[in-house]
């Protein structure tokens, strides 16, 4: 669910359990339905349109020319500096194509 149908959706109001929204939230939310029905969403997002709120470790898509070819890793996104950064090499990364947050981690007791 994107930023906008979040915020949309936290501040409609709410009459007798029934939510109001206006028809631009209602086609956000009709489209999205609709891409999750097609099963194509992905849970990727572009790199160019948004980059992650907070400071932390993403799953990120490289396209570094470098490399030969497209490949995918555990990056850093440092929110103050804009940019993303590579833990292993401790340098700045560019080519970020997509990136997604990464899941929950497991529980795991003491004992492994």
């Amino acid at each position: 669910m994107s930023k906008a149908m979040i915020a949309a959706l936290k501040t409609a109001e709410v009459e007798d359990g029934v939510i109001r929204m206006s028809n631009q939230f209602r086609d956000m939310i009709v489209s999205e339905l609709e891409t999750l029905e097609r099963g194509s969403f992905s849970g990727w997002i572009d790199a160019g349109e948004r980059q992650p709120d907070a400071t932390g470790f993403y799953l990120a898509w490289h396209n570094n020319p470098h490399f030969g070819r497209p490949f995918c890793g555990i990056t850093a996104f440092d929110t103050e500096k804009g940019s993303w950064w590579s833990y292993v090499a401790d340098q700045p990364v560019k080519h970020i194509t997509h990136w997604m947050p990464l899941t929950t981690p497991p529980e795991v007791s003491e004992n492994g």
